[in-house]
């Protein structure tokens, strides 16, 4: 394996595709500002040391600060979403979320018509239906594939991509086959 533009490129890769989501990077943005004015805010704290009277206690402000950092390293790693179909399956990652599907678990695929607001909004989400829990991965201004899957404890994949015939055309071709892995 090799790392460039930090993703990972499996030598068995048949098609790839990273997708953006700009409304986690504009968030990510104004996170890093508050922190930024949190962050300040310890400093003057640091100059000018809080007296006894003081209601806000100093290790208060530095929990704010930490929590702010942490929050705003999460929002910018869901900033993009990887898709990658190898010969073994479905390899998804948005943010800290990773999921692989083999192709034996793979029934069919079909390009949807549906919206974001059937399955509750953009990001990664799990829904119920009358069949089973539906697993969405999907971001703004971009068609979905959605995938049937069979022995998996997902009864369908909702994902979303530019190329969606390309997806549909590789995800029929491999579906319910057993190619082995390393």
């Amino acid at each position: 394996m090799s790392k460039v533009d930090n993703r990972l490129l499996y030598a068995s890769e048949i098609y790839s595709e990273e997708l953006r989501f700009k409304v986690m990077e504009i968030m990510a943005i104004i996170e890093a500002a508050v922190g930024l004015g949190v962050v300040s805010l310890l400093g003057y704290l640091a100059i000018n040391p809080p007296t006894p009277t003081d209601r806000v206690p100093y290790w208060l402000i530095m929990l704010m600060a930490l929590v702010m950092l942490g929050v705003t390293l999460l929002v910018y790693n869901m900033r993009k979403m990887f898709i990658s179909l190898s010969t073994e399956g479905i390899y998804i990652r948005f943010g800290y979320f990773k999921r692989f599907f083999p192709w034996l678990d793979v029934e069919s695929a079909e390009i949807n018509g549906r919206n974001r607001d059937f399955y509750g909004g953009y990001g990664v989400r799990m829904t119920w239906d009358k069949k089973g829990r539906i697993l969405v991965c999907i971001t703004p201004k971009t068609p979905t594939v959605s995938i049937n899957l069979v022995n998996s404890k997902y009864r369908k994949l909702v994902i979303s991509t530019n190329r969606p015939d390309e997806v549909l055309l590789i995800a029929s071709k491999h579906a319910g086959k057993n190619y082995g892995s390393f």
